[in-house]
């Protein structure tokens, strides 16, 4: 009787299993031309060299490929992002280190009598969009993605498309705004371009530094997004790529610059003086020019200030946002009858506001008013005096700055109306559209804007329409793809059931990690 293995399996093997795919001057061979990618196992303990001599195994058969005889070439040997593999490192240290479930290499070769003009360009040896997940989609189905990366892919906007036109109509302010701040027309010659570089998971100061010597009134500006592993996003940008960034940036901005619940003010920061709080006022401006982006996070009251000097709605009903829901539950009761709260919650929350007095039932709403305008509006006044000279050259609208909030704010009722399926369907089509519309009435606020920013770069309403195809992939290669310039969401047609579709679009929303890389 053969005893009972228990433990890893893994680790009591020798070897493990690697994908090893063929990049040839950057550029990935496909199978067809006698690349592809190939699954091997391989001895634990093999290195760098042992890899590139499977790969010679592999993709030059006898010394001998298409592109012609390994003596013509310089071989080496770069890791899932674009890396050149340490000598010394083995398989198992490898594995040990990234703790994937599969690792993939890329044999790479280049031409000698190139290696010259080649050794500049090193870093940019592996395109990022080379390297991608779904451009390592082959013509058989054993080319699979690395599981950990989710991609979303972009395609070219035309450039009839006016983003800006759309996001002003979407306001309901098109013919209201002054039209020399919002011009529809193509720019000037005499705009200077700027180009902002910025790195995934720094965008937040990068984008403060750099806007410091920002006119976003002259200046037309173009962003160059760096990955974490050095290397440009090599998407080009038709919108999809401004409207992610900046998500990023008011994601960043409200996290670690902004105090309040549902909605934020702006704090003060020991590191952020006047020419920081100035270069906020100018992000705000390039976002809402360039594709409509505006930051309705912000308390509408604080807004108000900044472009009206003087705050139209009612001031305890914005603070009552902006304070926890417990808090604003405990201050409504007090409101109508303040003997019926919880009196130490009640003074609780009156200490967090530095109010030492009791009040009765006729002086607390005064006072709460009062509580409110020194937290919404004095307590960041040195913020206000230094974005409101950007925001008033907006020339929005009194009256249509709440529809702006309104218009821009995701809803499932909204973003199913922007769901757009093809007028002709398949009958496993037709399954899986009503998948996605009821996976969309399923979410919550927080998980619905993720949706949003897949399919679209941004967390707002800033497009008409997602339109949504139907692609036949199958097995672990089946995932949503979204091309955030056009928003367009492709679905496989392959799911059996709403519970696999849930989860793995879930898994897609929930990896945080995607990378724009689809000229």
């Amino acid at each position: 009787m053969r005893p009972r293995q228990i433990g890893n399996k893994n680790a009591e093997k020798q070897t493990r299993k690697i994908e090893l795919g063929w990049m040839h001057g950057g550029v990935q061979v496909r199978l067809k031309k006698g690349g592809g990618t190939r699954k091997v196992s391989i001895k634990k303990n093999a290195t760098k060299d042992d890899l590139i001599k499977e790969g010679i195994r592999l993709f030059f058969p006898n010394g001998e490929s298409p592109k012609g005889p390994i003596t013509d070439f310089v071989t080496d040997l770069r890791d899932f992002s674009g890396r050149s593999v340490r000598n010394e490192m083995t398989v198992k240290e490898i594995y040990d280190e990234t703790k994937l479930s599969l690792l993939r290499f890329y044999f790479t070769t280049k031409e000698k009598n190139e290696l010259k003009n080649a050794e500049k360009d090193e870093n940019n040896e592996m395109d990022a969009n080379e390297i991608s997940q779904d451009d390592n989609k082959s013509d058989d189905e054993d080319e699979l993605p690395d599981l950990h990366v989710t991609l979303r892919h972009r395609r070219t906007a035309s450039p009839e498309h006016d983003i800006l036109k759309q996001a002003i109509q979407l306001a309901g302010i098109d013919e209201e705004i002054d039209d020399n701040v919002l011009d529809e027309t193509p720019p000037p010659k005499t705009l200077t371009e700027r180009k902002i570089t910025v790195h995934r998971g720094h965008v937040l100061k990068e984008m403060i530094q750099e806007f410091k010597d920002v006119d976003p009134f002259k200046d037309l500006c173009t962003l160059d997004v760096i990955l974490p592993n050095g290397m440009s996003e090599t998407a080009e940008d038709g919108g999809g790529v401004t409207r992610d960034i900046l998500c990023e940036f008011w994601n960043s901005f409200f996290e670690e610059c902004t105090l309040g619940s549902a909605f934020k003010v702006p704090c003060l920061r020991h590191d952020f003086g006047e020419s920081e709080w100035h270069s906020v006022g100018k992000i705000i401006v390039f976002g809402w020019k360039s594709v409509g982006h505006f930051p309705i996070q912000l308390s509408i009251a604080f807004l108000e200030q900044c472009l009206y000097n003087t705050v139209k709605s009612n001031i305890l009903d914005e603070f009552l946002k902006f304070i926890p829901e417990s808090d604003a539950q405990c201050l409504k009761s007090a409101l109508e009858d303040i003997e019926s709260v919880d009196m130490d919650e009640f003074l609780e929350i009156l200490d967090q506001h530095e109010i030492k007095r009791v009040p009765k039932q006729d002086t607390i709403l005064k006072i709460l008013e009062e509580i409110a305008h020194k937290e919404l509006i004095q307590s960041s006044m040195f913020v206000i005096d230094c974005i409101s000279p950007y925001l008033k050259k907006l020339g929005i609208p009194e009256d249509k700055l709440k529809s702006m909030y309104e218009s821009l704010f995701p809803t499932t009722r909204k973003v199913l109306a922007l769901l757009k399926f093809p007028e002709t369907m398949s009958q496993e089509e037709i399954i899986v559209s009503n998948h996605v519309r009821r996976f969309v009435r399923e979410l919550d606020i927080f998980t619905l804007k993720k949706f949003m920013r897949f399919c679209t770069g941004s967390d707002l309403l800033l497009k008409d329409k997602i339109e949504v195809s139907f692609v036949n992939v199958q097995g672990l290669a089946r995932r949503p793809v979204a091309h955030t310039c056009s928003c367009l969401l492709e679905i496989p047609k392959t799911y059996e059931n709403f519970p696999g579709f849930r989860t793995e679009f879930l898994a897609v929303l929930n990896a945080n990690v995607w990378v724009m890389d689809i000229i």
